[in-house]
């Protein structure tokens, strides 16, 4: 999930992003999800490739598929990495 952490204006470029990660299987006692990771992104400076990071375990990916569920092929990678800086780049570039 990414949230623009303050109200902007039409065409405006937000000054600050939050991400979280979060997993089906990852729940506190009372039911809730529970997020694995959080990170502040701020826009000054801007994020560099490989700088922030959020990998999904396949765990997290295929939790709860019934069992007849067949995995597709060639299998995804056990981490799928997620870039926050192209994240932050495609957000910066739908605005303006």
């Amino acid at each position: 999930m990414l949230k623009i952490d303050e109200p902007v204006a039409p065409a405006t470029i937000p000054s600050c992003m939050t991400a979280w990660h979060y997993c089906i299987n990852n729940v506190t006692p009372a039911g809730a999800l529970n997020p694995i990771m959080g990170a502040q992104i701020n826009v000054n400076p801007p994020l560099i490739p490989g700088q922030l990071v959020i990998n999904i375990q396949l765990t997290c990916l295929y939790h709860g598929v019934p069992a007849n569920f067949v995995i597709p092929s060639p299998p995804l990678p056990n981490h799928i990495p997620i870039d926050l800086y192209y994240v932050q780049y495609a957000v910066l570039n739908c605005i303006v």
